[in-house]
């Protein structure tokens, strides 16, 4: 009723498996994943209207891959065989991409760093078997500013262009003000992320950023957008939560 749509993930949890060495199994579980929750569970995903958007892993320019680069490379490009290739009557064609990379990793890549995945990731996809590029963006907490994340939005689209990429859309998998302790609980519950909030949707709607998909990172128990107390008796809504109405 209020417009969201679940976010399809397939990737490993980050106490692993993470390094996993046999492409071929890993994409053919991922598929099996999405066959289920597409064919399985027909109300988890809307089929009638535009394509699903399914992101192959997470982070692993970070600490949620621990193989090699080839080896990730190889397990991305079968599990984007696999899924997108699936046929269903009722399923249309999801929109396959990924994969989550981090800001450092994204950094690495504008400032072109050698050796770093994410441009190796975008030269080898960008023109095949990249429907969408999705990175992850978290400020600097209470002094975070709307114009440093607008650099980094710009940076991330320009670079993609450059690479190829043009007229492939973003995808913001995980944003927030700040990432969990180092922002500390409180700020989560204050006016300033809400507006922080509010802000960065009116940014992501530029249309020469072509962000299409944007996820609010709500982890647990400290950058929730609801509190309750141990004993389930009081219910709260973080401010935050109230930029997305």
């Amino acid at each position: 009723a209020g417009g969201f749509e679940p976010w399809l993930r397939l990737g490993d949890s980050f106490n692993g498996p993470n390094d996993n060495t046999s492409a071929s199994d890993w994409a053919a579980v991922a598929t099996k994943v999405y066959e289920h929750y597409a064919t399985g569970w027909p109300s988890a995903i809307d089929t009638s209207g535009a394509p699903p958007w399914v992101e192959i892993h997470n982070e692993p320019d970070g600490f949620f891959w621990k193989g090699t680069d080839a080896a990730f490379f190889d397990m991305y490009s079968e599990a984007w065989d696999g899924v997108s290739t699936l046929t269903h009557p009722s399923l249309q064609p999801p929109a396959v991409g990924g994969s989550g990379f981090t800001a450092a990793g994204v950094d690495a890549w504008i400032a072109g760093t050698s050796g770093a995945m994410v441009p190796e990731f975008v030269s080898q996809f960008t023109l095949s078997k990249l429907d969408f590029l999705s990175v992850h963006h978290y400020n600097s907490c209470d002094t975070a500013s709307l114009p440093a994340a607008a650099d980094y939005l710009r940076d991330v689209r320009d670079s993609f262009d450059v690479a190829g990429g043009g007229g492939t859309p973003l995808a913001l998998t995980e944003w927030n003000i700040g990432l969990g302790d180092a922002c500390g609980q409180p700020l989560y519950a204050d006016r300033q992320t809400a507006a922080y909030a509010a802000a960065m949707l009116v940014l992501m709607s530029d249309p020469g950023l072509d962000v299409q998909r944007a996820y609010f990172y709500a982890g647990e128990p400290i950058m929730s957008l609801f509190e309750q107390d141990e004993d389930l008796l009081e219910f709260s809504v973080n401010p935050s939560a109230w930029a997305m109405l």
